[in-house]
Order: structure tokens, then C-alpha cells, then sequence
């Protein structure tokens, strides 16, 4: 059989009509590096698609086509059987064509011929070479062919069950092309009805962890994951993988809380700097594109190295960094592991330690290097973007043959050293904390994203440098300035919610406080300088009530999670008002509209840059980059925070909620002019200041002229005599107490001889007599006998009747 006659005849949707449509795309995607009128040279390229689909539907479905859609849509036992009597069937078919093209390319490769020539031999494989992947592509295309036509179009109907098709195939455990491995493409459409249909399949909490294996063409990647997992990734007809396949283990029941996954998804991926494509200016572009999508949707990536090819070694490791590189800057930091195939000498990771230096010095080099081209300095280690460690995430294995292959026997070591590879990596997986595991509409999310990310480059990083520099600062901005008013809030309503729910038990608690510790020098910052003390006692009370519990990191995350929210409401509804080529700054200002000065954010230096960005691109890339934003402020904000760190931090807050909860509690701040005592009349808002609490006045620093002792008489009482005062406020001179007001007209003291003071002042003021006195450059003050029976008893039950507060049951004698 002809079987480049027979793709042409019974798959010809994803032949050249679907090569051309892929050719398209990649140069819409690159329309801002033509020299042309961008918005006719845009409107040509959609013509030019259209044209091509409708090629496409002048193509009948081919009886090949109906026969193998027949064959999948059995019950599960007889579909897969038919996909593995079909697959035998094919790659028989293909090695009896391939066998002397594969024959001809080895020997060009291994003379190092022409390159131009391997890529020929390259192009007559890939069109005698015939798999079930080539039916599931041309699967694909009538899937999205139908896409194209009106939702109304009966047409659509009679395909719509395609993609479930193939997800229950995944499911079962066959590979599924991701990447097109002719085209370089993904039929996007089609992959993510297939990854939705997948979702729907499972359930929806399931979730996947994500593997890839990256390495030069020919190294063993697919015989390491078949090895490794037991499963059948094409490795038999003599072709190499091309493109990208994806398949899924389900992890049985006994691991999945050990591997905290349901599913594990292994990416299997064309080799990098393959000969046939070295040819093509765009060989280099190729590999970076491939390896920062995989790398991109991986949580754990395998670095598969032949060992002793050091010039090899550096090709691969220079993409793999720059891959690496951007999946960080997009919020992603993987774990990088690097298996060295064909190594003759087991104890090579004991003898191999500088080796492992070496190439962690390679990796810094080439990761400064890449920083450098990429514009991102900062990253100076390869561990900057990676989860790396050289001493245990480098492994050995041997060759898998001992001898020549065909006669040659297998290598019983290799199985050995790729069992312990699988034991050591889910050991990892089981102990880390930073693997995530997403669901496949998560995936699905990532694919797309991703995929648009390496097609729309420029796009990309301009919606990239927009959340960096524009929306992320605004969005730290509209967090903190929430965090005061709510961390004031649940001090009055949450756990010690009592202490500051009125302005009664937030004095009671503070007074309470002051008695229980009972330290000279707390009474006398109290007394000399309340409000800088009550600021501090407050603070302390939130740190101690915000470093528990991860009240601290809950609280900022819950603000992060509404503001994305808001953000990515207001991009999709700025989305779908617009039209496709809207004006960038008039995209930015329905954003900002819809946000309604929530977020303050300038877009004037940015519209300059975003000017010729494709808007609803951006508009993809931007909510892609948010949830990137999101995941790293998350993993931030979820950090322990010290006590210290958590109080620099409230200090710094536009609203500071100890300030904040003072003005609500514990009113103006001022203070007895004689005394000291707080102002009991609240918040601002009156004129006369009064307390029902004064105290004796030597604890405000009074001191009889004639005696130099403190003086220990109360206010209301001293109002009522003939007895004189002076201050600075008399400019020295001795001014009569009962005319006050004549020097403080903003304080009411209700004269009235009968009040004595609290038996609450009395005990500080007998118990701190001798260091006040020392304190205020003054004698001690002559304590009342009465005075001195009270004990610290008498002066919590003073305290009790003060604010009329049942606590104490203790008796003074």
C-alpha cells in the first residue's frame, strides 16, 4: 500500500490544508514584524483561513474515517482492542516503508552529511510514517472544521461527540497527541473540548500531576517513561516521537493520599535540536516553544541527557533554561530532575561530584546568560527558577542494551536504575510541598494560555510588564488599604471582641492589665503618657491576636481573592464590549470603568506600550497573567510571619487599626491637666473635656513648691479650695484653682470636696511613692495612714465598681 497516497486520499483534512492553516496562525501571531498594513494584512490572513476551512468542507469524511470512528465508539474492551490490532497493524505497515529511509538518515546523521539532506529523508519518514495518531488528527480537524460553521448548523451536531471519544480514550489509558508533531501546532479547539470532555469524566475535584521528559532526539525519553510507568508510548516502528503526546495513569487507591493526586499526566515530547529541523531558520524557536509549553504545564520535568556528549549537553541545557526562565516569569517554579542515560559505571554518582559541580556552574551560566537575553538580571542561579538540587536530583542510568541491538540482550541494570528513579521521584512528590496539583479544566486553562503565550510572544510580554508594573502595585495598594479597617473590626467583634466593644471594657481591660503585671514602669508610662502607651498596648493586643491561627495571612488572602476576582470581571466584560481591533487605551478605560476606582491604577504610560497589542489576545494573556500574580502574592502572603515582622508590617498601613480602634474607644486624647486622667467624652466632635476618674495629682507630676514632695490630693477636690497652682500655661505664676478654666476653658471639673480617689490610684500611688517621687526630681509624697492598709486586693474590687464590672470575687480585709 501507498501510504503517502492513502493519508492524501483517507486523511487529507490534516494534510497540507492543515499545515497551511497552522502556517497562518504562527503568522498572524508574528503580524507586528511585517513590513504591511497590519489591519489588511490581518483582514488577508482571516480570508486566506476561511478559504482553507472551506477546502476542508468540500472533503467528504473518508470510509478509512468512518471505519476508525466506528472502531472507537465500541464499548471500552472492544475499542481498545481495536486500537491495539490497529496500531500492530499500522506500524507493521510503516516499518516495511521506513526501514530503508530510516537506514539512509542514519547514515547521513552518522557521517554528518548534509543537513539539508537529513531534513528530506526527515520529510519522506514523516510522510510514509502511519499511526492512530494520524487518525485521531484527522479526528481533530473534522472536529474543528464543523467549528467553523454556524451554531445552528446540523452539521455540528453529527460531531459533537467526537471529543468525548478521545477523552474516554485518555482515560483509558491511550496516548493523545497534544502537539501536532507535523505541524507544530494545536488544533486548540478540538484539544480543549477533549480536555473539557475529560473534566466531565472524572470528578471534578480530581487532581493530576503533571510530568514531562525533555531530551536530545534518539535519548530514550519514551522507552524512560514506558519503563518507568508501563506504558506504550510509540517507540517500536523506528520513528521517533514527534510533537507532544499526552497520557494518563490513574493512581490507585492505596497512593493517592500518599501522592495527594488522582491522576498522573505524562507528557511525552519530540527530541530537541533534532538534525532535521536544524536546517530551518526556525529550528531554535521550535525547541524553545515546545520546551516552554511542556515545561510550562509540568510540575516535575526530567532532563534526559546521554551521557559523555558534553556539546549536546550544553544545546539542550541552553532552551531548557530559557524555558525555565519564562515559566517563572510567569509564576511557575517546577522541579527539575536529570537523568544521564548510557552511563557504563554504576558508582557514577559517587565519582561523578564534580561533574555535578560542573554542570551547576554551566547551569549559572547559562541562566545569567538567558536572564541577560531576556531582560530579567535578577536571576543569577539556575535555582532561581528551579527546584534543583545537584546532590540528590541527578540520576544514573545504564544503557538498555547489552551489545548491538537487534540480538543483543537487555540490560537487566536498567530496569534496576529506572525503578529507583520512579521510587526517588514519588518519595519526592509525597514530601513536597510545592508540587501542585491542578484539575484538567486547570490544565486545560494552562494549555491554552501557555500556547498563546509562545504564539503571541510580544502579546504576552506586554500583558506581562502591564500586571508587574501596573496591576500588581495596585493591587498590593487596595489590600493594604484594607487591612486596618478589618483588622479594627475583628478586634471588636472576634475572639477579644469584649476588651473593645465598648469604651467602658476597653479601659476596664487596659486598667486590668496594668494591675495584674503591676510594674512601676508601665503605671508611670501610663500616667505620663497615655496615649502612646494605649497605642502600643492595642498594637500588641493585634499582633498577638493576628499571629495566631494565620489570622494575618487569611485576611490579606481574602482581599487578594476578591480583587483578582474584580479584576478579571471587569477584563471579560471590557472583552466582550469591544470589538477586535478597539483601540488599546479605550480597552484599558472599560477596565477601569467596570472596576469603578476600586483600583487605582495610571494607564498613560502603558497605552504608549500596549498601542499595538491585539486586545482581545491581551485580554486573554492579562487574565492569564492575574492568575499568575494571584499564585505568587498567595504563596507570599501565605508565609509565616513573625511577630516582629507582623508588627513592622500593621505599623506601615495607610489605616492603622491601633489608631484606629484608639479614636473609637478611647476618645480625643487629652488628658487632666492636673492629673492625667483620659477625657472620657469620646472621639472628637465636643468642646469640653471631663472625667469621672481623676486621681491624685502627684501622678501628674504636681509637687508642693514648699516641701518639694508630691502632692497626693485629687482634682475635684482641689477646685474647691483657696489653694493656688502654677505651670507653664501660667507662665509661672500662681494662679487660684477655683478660677481654672481661666487657663483651661476646654476642661469641666466638677468641684466636690466629699470625692476621694479611687482605691485603684491610691494603691499605685502608696505602692510607686518613692519612684514617682525619684522619677519627678521630687520628695516622697506624705501617704493618709488609710492609704496604706490597701493591698492589691482592695484595688481590683476599686477597679470592679469603678465600670461597674463583676470579675473578682476577692475579699480586702
Amino acid at each position: 500500500m501507498d501510504i503517502e497516497k492513502f493519508k492524501m486520499e483517507e486523511l487529507p483534512l490534516h494534510g497540507k490544508i492543515w499545515q497551511d492553516i497552522s502556517q497562518l496562525e504562527k503568522e498572524r501571531c508574528r503580524i507586528g514584524k511585517v513590513d504591511k498594513d497590519l489591519e489588511l494584512h490581518r483582514s488577508s490572513l482571516r480570508n486566506r483561513k476561511m478559504e482553507l476551512r472551506n477546502k476542508q468542507h468540500e472533503k467528504k469524511i473518508s470510509e478509512a474515517m468512518f471505519n476508525f470512528m466506528a472502531g472507537i465508539s465500541q464499548p471500552k474492551t472492544e475499542s481498545l482492542y481495536f486500537l491495539k490490532w490497529l496500531k500492530i497493524q499500522l506500524d507493521t505497515l510503516s516499518r516495511r516503508h521506513l526501514s530503508k529511509l530510516r537506514e539512509q538518515y542514519n547514515e547521513c546523521k552518522n557521517k554528518q552529511g548534509n543537513v539539508n539532506e537529513m531534513a528530506k529523508l526527515d520529510e519522506q519518514i514523516s510522510r510514509s510514517s502511519l499511526g492512530p495518531e494520524h487518525f485521531f488528527r484527522e479526528l481533530g480537524q473534522i472536529y474543528e472544521r464543523a467549528c467553523c460553521l454556524p451554531e445552528n448548523d446540523p452539521t455540528r451536531l453529527t460531531v459533537e461527540h467526537l471529543p468525548a471519544l478521545c477523552a474516554q480514550m485518555l482515560l483509558d489509558g491511550f496516548p493523545v497527541e497534544l502537539v501536532d508533531g507535523d505541524t507544530s501546532n494545536i488544533p486548540m479547539k478540538w484539544i480543549s473540548e477533549v480536555l473539557t470532555q475529560l473534566h466531565r469524566l472524572v470528578d471534578s475535584k480530581s487532581r493530576i500531576l503533571v510530568m514531562t521528559v525533555l531530551g536530545v532526539q534518539g535519548t530514550g525519553k519514551s522507552t524512560l517513561l514506558n519503563t518507568m510507568f508501563g506504558v506504550q508510548f510509540a517507540v517500536s516502528s523506528g520513528r521517533c516521537t514527534r510533537g507532544a503526546f499526552m497520557l494518563l495513569i490513574k493512581v490507585s487507591e492505596e497512593f493517592k493520599s500518599e501522592l495527594k493526586c488522582d491522576f498522573i499526566m505524562v507528557i511525552d515530547t519530540e527530541g530537541l535540536q533534532s538534525p532535521e529541523l536544524a536546517a530551518l531558520d526556525t529550528s531554535y524557536e521550535h525547541d524553545n516553544e515546545l520546551a516552554t509549553l511542556v515545561i510550562g504545564l509540568s510540575d516535575i520535568t526530567i532532563i534526559n541527557v546521554a551521557m559523555g556528549n558534553n556539546t549536546e549537553m550544553k544545546d539542550i541545557l541552553q532552551i531548557v533554561v530559557h524555558a525555565f526562565l519564562r515559566t517563572k516569569e510567569v509564576g511557575k517554579k517546577p522541579r527539575c530532575l536529570f537523568v544521564h542515560q548510557n552511563v557504563s559505571d554504576m558508582s557514577a554518582h559517587d565519582r561523578n561530584m564534580r561533574d555535578r559541580k560542573k554542570l551547576m556552574e554551566q547551569l549559572d551560566e547559562m541562566t545569567r546568560a538567558a536572564a541577560k537575553m531576556e531582560k530579567k538580571v535578577t536571576y543569577t542561579k539556575f535555582t532561581d527558577v528551579m527546584e534543583y538540587d545537584p546532590d540528590k536530583d541527578n540520576y544514573y542510568i545504564p544503557g538498555l542494551w547489552h551489545g548491538t541491538p537487534p540480538m543483543a540482550p537487555v540490560n537487566t541494570g536498567y530496569n534496576e536504575a529506572v525503578y529507583e528513579l520512579k521510587r526517588s521521584l514519588i518519595g519526592s512528590v509525597q514530601t513536597s510541598d510545592e508540587v501542585k496539583r491542578n484539575n484538567a479544566k486547570d490544565f486545560l486553562k494552562w494549555t491554552v494560555v501557555l500556547w498563546d503565550a509562545v504564539k503571541y510572544e510580544k502579546c504576552l510580554t506586554k500583558a506581562e510588564e502591564f500586571t508587574k508594573d501596573c496591576l500588581t502595585p495596585a493591587v498590593e495598594d487596595y489590600i493594604t488599604k484594607r487591612l486596618g479597617c478589618d483588622i479594627a473590626d475583628e478586634m471588636m467583634t472576634g475572639d477579644v471582641g469584649l476588651d473593645f466593644s465598648t469604651r467602658t471594657h476597653f479601659q476596664f481591660a487596659i486598667l486590668k492589665q496594668l494591675l495584674d503585671e503591676d510594674t512601676f514602669e508601665k503605671f508611670q508610662k501610663y500616667t505620663d503618657n497615655y496615649k502612646t502607651f494605649v497605642n502600643e498596648w492595642i498594637l500588641v493586643r493585634i499582633i498577638e491576636t493576628f499571629s495566631q491561627n494565620d489570622k494575618w495571612q487569611k485576611l490579606k488572602l481574602k482581599h487578594l481573592s476578591e480583587v483578582v476576582q474584580k479584576i478579571k470581571d471587569a477584563t471579560t466584560q471590557a472583552k466582550e464590549e469591544i470589538e477586535e481591533n478597539t483601540d488599546m487605551k479605550k480597552f484599558i478605560q472599560k477596565i477601569r470603568a467596570h472596576l469603578e476606582d476600586q483600583l487605582i491604577f495610571q494607564e498613560n504610560d502603558f497605552v504608549i506600550i500596549l498601542n499595538k497589542a491585539d486586545t482581545q489576545q491581551f485580554a486573554d494573556n492579562l487574565i492569564y497573567f492575574l492568575l499568575k500574580m494571584e499564585q505568587s502574592l498567595t504563596k507570599e502572603y501565605n508565609s509565616p510571619t513573625s511577630q516582629d515582622d507582623l508588627q513592622e508590617a500593621i505599623r506601615h498601613l495607610p489605616f492603622k487599626p491601633h489608631e484606629l480602634l484608639f479614636n473609637r474607644l478611647y476618645g480625643c486624647g487629652h488628658q487632666c491637666p492636673f492629673c492625667g486622667t483620659p477625657c472620657e467624652a469620646g472621639g472628637g466632635g465636643h468642646t469640653q473635656h471631663y472625667s469621672n476618674m481623676h486621681r491624685s495629682k502627684g501622678l501628674g507630676r504636681y509637687i508642693c513648691e514648699y516641701s518639694n514632695k508630691l502632692v497626693t490630693d485629687i482634682c475635684t477636690t482641689a477646685v474647691t479650695t483657696d489653694k493656688s497652682f502654677k505651670s507653664s500655661k501660667t507662665k509661672g505664676e500662681w494662679h487660684p484653682y477655683k478660677k481654672y478654666r481661666e487657663i483651661y476653658p476646654d476642661w469641666e471639673i466638677n468641684g466636690d470636696a466629699s470625692v476621694e480617689a479611687s482605691d485603684y490610684w491610691k494603691y499605685v500611688m502608696m505602692t510607686y511613692n518613692d519612684k514617682f517621687a525619684y522619677s519627678y526630681s521630687a520628695l516622697p509624697a506624705d501617704i493618709p495612714k488609710t492609704w496604706k492598709e490597701l493591698t492589691k486586693a482592695h484595688a481590683k474590687i476599686s477597679l470592679n465598681k469603678s465600670f461597674n464590672i463583676v470579675e473578682y470575687k476577692a475579699e480586702a480585709d
